[in-house]
C-alpha cells in the first residue's frame, strides 16, 4: 500500500511538473506583452534598445514585393521582425546598418527560423541605384510602399530618446509576431546591443 501510495504521489508531481514546463513559459510570454503594452513598462532593465511605449499597433502596412506579392499584416504575425525604413539617400551608414541587421539574424543561430528581416524603400529606383549593393541580401524581404503617403510610416513615430534623431528612417525596429513595434535602435547601433535584446526576447517568449 506504502508503495502504491509513493508511486501516485510520484505520478502527480510528474504531472505537474510536465504542465508547467508547457505552460508556464507560454504564459510568462503573455504577461510580457499584455503588461508591456497595457502599462508601457519596461520588459526589463537590461534593454539595450530605446522601448516604444506604449507599443505601436501596426494597423495596415499597404507594402508590395518586388515579385509582385502584397505583403500584408499577416506576414508580420508569424515571426519577429527586424526592420529598417531605408532613407532616401542610402550612405555607407545605411548600408552597415543594414549588414549588421543581417548579422544579428546569422548570430541567432537556433532561432533564426523564428525572425526575418524587413527592408522597406523609400522610392522604388532605390532598387535599381542600390541593386549591387542590395543583391547580396537576397535572404531579407525587401518592400516598397504602394503609395506616396506610406501607412507603414505613418504609423511609426520615434519615441523622445536623446539617443535617436532626425526622421523615422535609417533606424533599425525590432516587430513582435503580434504586429506591434516595440522597439527601436539609434543610427549606427553596435549590433550586438541588438543581439542581446533580441535573444532575450526569444528566450523569453514562446510567441513567433
Amino acid at each position: 500500500m506504502m508503495q502504491e501510495e509513493v508511486k501516485r504521489k510520484k505520478g502527480r508531481v510528474w504531472l505537474v511538473a510536465l504542465i508547467a514546463l508547457f505552460v508556464l513559459p507560454m504564459l510568462a510570454s503573455w504577461g510580457l506583452f499584455f503588461y508591456t503594452q497595457k502599462t508601457g513598462e519596461v520588459w526589463g532593465t537590461s534593454n539595450k534598445g530605446v522601448l516604444i511605449r506604449p507599443m505601436i499597433a501596426l494597423q495596415d502596412i499597404d507594402l508590395s514585393l518586388f515579385n509582385s506579392q502584397k505583403l500584408t499584416l499577416k506576414e508580420l504575425e508569424t515571426q519577429w521582425t527586424l526592420l529598417y525604413l531605408m532613407p532616401e539617400d542610402c550612405k555607407a551608414q545605411c548600408e552597415q546598418d543594414i549588414y549588421h541587421m543581417r548579422q544579428v539574424h546569422v548570430s541567432i543561430s537556433k532561432d533564426f527560423g523564428r525572425v526575418q528581416r524587413l527592408l522597406v524603400l523609400q522610392k522604388p529606383e532605390q532598387l535599381q541605384t542600390k541593386y549591387e549593393f542590395l543583391q547580396h541580401y537576397n535572404d531579407m524581404l525587401i518592400a516598397k510602399q504602394d503609395d506616396q503617403v506610406s501607412p507603414l510610416r505613418q504609423q511609426i513615430a520615434l519615441p523622445v530618446n536623446d539617443r535617436l534623431s532626425g526622421s523615422i528612417e535609417g533606424h533599425i525596429y525590432i516587430i513582435d509576431p503580434q504586429a506591434n513595434v516595440m522597439m527601436v535602435y539609434e543610427k549606427g547601433v553596435d549590433p550586438a546591443k541588438i543581439f542581446k535584446d533580441l535573444k532575450k526576447l526569444l528566450r523569453m517568449s514562446r510567441i513567433g
